[in-house]
């Protein structure tokens, strides 16, 4: 029950920053492409 528990905890802060890591890497790109461009 315990596992269960911290391994949910785990998985969802995993997420959060999984998901902050693609957005953090798409603004780069776009930032990147944009002074290329100029």
């Amino acid at each position: 029950m315990f596992m269960d528990k911290y391994f949910d905890i785990m998985l969802s802060h995993m997420t959060i920053i999984y998901d902050l890591f693609m957005f953090q890497m798409t603004e780069i790109k776009i930032y990147i492409l944009k002074n290329i461009r100029i």
